[in-house]
């Protein structure tokens, strides 16, 4: 899997690198402290006993899958990838939920297009770039 990562282009790389910082997101909302959830902070102890640390935790399992699955060059990493974006985005707006985070109309509009623009880009990139395209061919 290493020389795969090697052979990667670099946007790829990147990406398969945010897969694997999923991981490293969950380990950290267990130590001591608070997360941030557009503004509002939440202690850990909390972020945990009241279900968004599962929610979170799972919401990325497919992103971080297709991590291992495009270092494996298997062709459902592209589309694991993509559901994990729409998974992880999906999850941090049933967290602010969960934790009744007050956010103006306009920020959760910010945020829900962002996350809809940040998919379309991946996802073009994933099946249309030359170099992405050759990479998983």
């Amino acid at each position: 899997m290493l020389s795969n990562f090697i052979q990667m282009p670099g946007f790829l790389k990147f990406l398969t690198g945010m897969a694997a910082i999923c991981v490293l997101s969950v380990i950290l909302s267990i130590l001591p402290g608070y997360i941030d959830i557009f503004g509002q902070h939440v202690s850990t102890s909390e972020w945990w006993s009241n279900g968004s640390g599962s929610v979170f935790a799972v919401s990325l399992v497919p992103i971080f899958c297709s991590g291992i699955l495009m270092l494996k060059r298997s062709v459902y990493g592209r589309v694991m990838h993509i559901a994990g974006w729409i998974s992880a985005d999906i999850g941090v707006l049933m967290v602010a939920i969960i934790n009744d985070v007050k956010m103006p109309h306009t920020l959760a509009y910010m945020y829900v297009a962002f996350a809809i623009a940040s998919t379309i880009v991946f996802a073009g990139y994933l099946y249309f770039g030359k170099r992405a395209r050759a990479y998983f061919a």
